[in-house]
């Protein structure tokens, strides 16, 4: 989705969500699930020798390298004049799957954006594994960052992935007004969607 540069001040500020908000079912999935398997030259042993704050990823079509855990690139935007200016940032990542003491996965949780006259913000989370010594991603999740609220956590111990995305309703660009949370549960091998609602987000009164 894209929107106004103005809108990222918003993430952050001037809205909050209703306690009470009823389910609104009916709304396009805001949380894009795709199984990328994405493999890497490098050998390892562990996902634990990755270095996710200096590795490459493929996002959105685009090769970016992070340094130190971050990076800004200017590309020319396919079959036009124009450029567009993007950031990813990562943000945390957590080890879980435990075998004879090393982590058999680690979930990347990446901030990405991309400004080409109208911007967009989103988060990014990627699912790495390691497959006859490659890294590979096996599943990767996106959402839209643009709304209050918005942002993923991880429970290791139980499992358990939320993701909380600007739901896909058709609001205008500088005013979202529901939120969808995803839950979704480890199943050894990826993650399944386990729940998913929508809330209400309380409009603000500045």
């Amino acid at each position: 989705m894209t929107v106004p540069l103005v809108i990222l001040l918003f993430a952050g500020t001037g809205g909050s969500l209703h306690s009470n908000g009823a389910s609104r079912p009916g709304y396009p999935v805001a949380v894009k699930v795709t199984f990328p398997r994405h493999e890497y030259k490098e050998i390892v042993r562990s996902v634990k020798e990755i270095d996710f704050k200096n590795l490459g990823y493929r996002l959105f079509d685009t090769r970016i390298h992070l340094r130190n855990g971050s990076a800004k690139k200017n590309q020319r935007i396919e079959g036009t004049e124009a450029s567009e200016h993007i950031e990813v940032s990562l943000k945390r990542t957590w080890y879980f799957d435990f075998q004879d003491g090393l982590p058999r996965h680690a979930l990347v949780s990446l901030d990405y954006f991309d400004a080409a006259g109208s911007s967009s913000y989103d988060g990014i989370l990627l699912l790495f594994t390691i497959i006859n010594g490659h890294p590979v991603v096996s599943q990767q999740f996106d959402y839209d960052r643009q709304a209050p609220g918005t942002g993923d956590t991880f429970n290791t111990k139980l499992g358990l992935l939320t993701i909380k995305a600007r739901a896909e309703d058709d609001s205008a660009h500088c005013c979202p007004e529901n939120l969808e949370t995803d839950e979704s549960a480890w199943q050894g091998q990826k993650f399944k969607l386990r729940n998913r609602k929508i809330q209400k987000l309380a409009q603000s009164n500045n």
